[in-house]
């Protein structure tokens, strides 16, 4: 038998084999299985936010919630496939499967760079055993994957305007739960499935800006309401009616040595009435004139220290909008020349 004819019989034996072992046999990722991520929604405002056609399908405000949806997908034919659900713990791969979203932002024409996910805790209590949600997906069928690993605005700082490229990842690593082994995945060889991306447009139609009133000086406490001042900005074509009942409005500020941990002041606006903000137009905060009162807080530093101070509309609804000006630095009074921005 000739080299030709001998690949031939042992790719024969392996079409063989897989049809007799059926789900269990090794899934051929690239041929039959896929994720389809999806934009289910386009209009992403909620009454009493933004006015609705500030933006366009596809855009979002920052911090905003994303309406994906994600579903696994069995191309095949002629065969079905055992797959695992996945569960509490999958986000964050303490079990089967490791499901997750990627993003990339465009720094320039076509050009992406990752975006790093934030650093968020949460309990280790979760669901080991997954060999309760192994299922057959059976040939042409689809099963949605939905979860806390969706929370795209969770996951991702996503203040910056621009465009944001998502892909979804469905990860299967083999990992035997404990006493319990595989179970009907046994021989399945790990394999990993990409979905197609999707690209949504972070817009500001709202923006935040942080002014200085005052210095500081070096390990004098001053109120921060009379260190610094925030206006809200429309940036947008169209006047925007802001209910200052509908958002959580902040000043907040974080010293270098401090654990990195930021001091957060509220504000609520619930005494304030609706105002509406004309295209380019701004207005206060806080304050007088402003939309909720003015926070009450101290702050000191001593003079060696990099303080960070920033303003921010947080709306009540979940889901909503939350718009972050940019970092400022305040100037002390031993440093003249130690003042600027760093990004939102």
């Amino acid at each position: 038998m000739n080299g030709r004819a001998g690949a031939l019989a042992m790719i024969l034996a392996a079409t063989v084999a897989v049809a007799a072992d059926g789900p269990q046999a090794q899934v051929d990722s690239e041929r039959d299985l896929r994720l389809e991520l999806t934009l289910r929604s386009s209009d992403q405002f909620r009454p009493g936010q933004v006015q609705p056609g500030q933006i366009q399908p596809g855009q979002v405000q920052p911090g905003q919630a994303i309406d994906l949806g994600l579903e696994l997908v069995n191309g095949a034919k002629d065969r079905p496939y055992r797959i695992v659900m996945p569960g509490d713990g999958s986000g964050w791969n303490w079990r089967e499967p490791h499901v997750f979203i990627t993003a990339e932002t465009e720094t320039l024409h076509d050009y992406w760079e990752p975006l790093a996910p934030r650093t968020v805790s949460r309990c280790k209590q979760f669901d080991r055993d997954w060999l309760d949600e192994v299922r057959t997906l059976d040939e042409q069928q689809r099963v949605t994957l939905d979860g806390t690993w969706m929370a795209v605005h969770r996951r991702f700082d996503l203040q910056q305007a621009g465009r944001v490229r998502l892909t979804a990842h469905y990860a299967y690593d083999g990992r035997e739960v404990d006493g319990k082994g595989l179970g009907p995945l046994a021989g399945v060889e790990p394999f990993e499935l990409k979905s197609n991306p999707i690209i949504v447009t972070i817009v500001r139609p709202l923006e935040i800006e942080t002014l200085f009133k005052g210095t500081l000086t070096p390990g004098a406490p001053v109120e921060v309401a009379e260190l610094c001042k925030a206006y809200v900005q429309n940036q947008s074509e169209k006047p925007i009616t802001i209910d200052p009942a509908a958002w959580r409005l902040t000043l907040a500020w974080r010293v270098d040595g401090d654990n990195g941990q930021a001091t957060v002041v509220g504000a609520p606006g619930k005494s304030r009435d609706a105002v509406t903000i004309e295209p380019g137009g701004m207005v206060p905060l806080f304050g007088k004139g402003g939309l909720a009162d003015a926070p009450e807080g101290r702050l000191a530093a001593p003079a060696d220290a990099t303080v960070e101070v920033w303003a921010e509309l947080w709306s009540m609804q979940s889901g909503g909008p939350h718009i972050r000006s940019r970092r400022s630095r305040p100037k002390m009074v031993t440093q003249p020349g130690r003042q600027g921005d760093e990004s939102r």
